[in-house]
């Protein structure tokens, strides 16, 4: 049963990762966009929990799709660290200042309606 169990904690977020993974890389869909619903709906996390488990799975793909790019040169560097400096500010003030103090029914309603 402790091997049934196991197997289950691994392939359902594996399964997530890499369907997730693949659109991103394919299409440059945010992570977030298919995990966050997926682990809601396939795992026993609530909402607060599939969104900061997505924000700190998708950190290595994130870097990995950068230096890929940036490789090939399709990084905008007269855009980039703007954009990287405003999305870590908006990511503070959204997941710190006002996220964790939402109620959870209202962000599954809020993020719903982003999608």
């Amino acid at each position: 049963n402790s091997e049934s169990d196991l197997l289950k904690r691994l392939i359902v977020p594996a399964s997530i990762g890499l369907g997730s993974g693949y659109l991103a890389g394919l299409f440059g869909v945010g992570g977030g966009a298919i995990v966050v619903p997926a682990l809601t709906l396939l795992t026993d996390m609530n909402h607060y929990q599939a969104l900061g488990t997505s924000l700190c799975a998708m950190s290595l793909p994130a870097v990995v799709g950068t230096v890929t790019h940036f490789q090939k040169g399709n990084v905008a560097m007269r855009i980039a660290p703007a954009l990287a400096m405003g999305s870590f500010v908006g990511a503070y003030f959204g997941g710190k200042v006002i996220g964790l103090h939402t109620d959870e029914n209202t962000l599954r309603w809020g993020f719903s309606g982003l999608m």
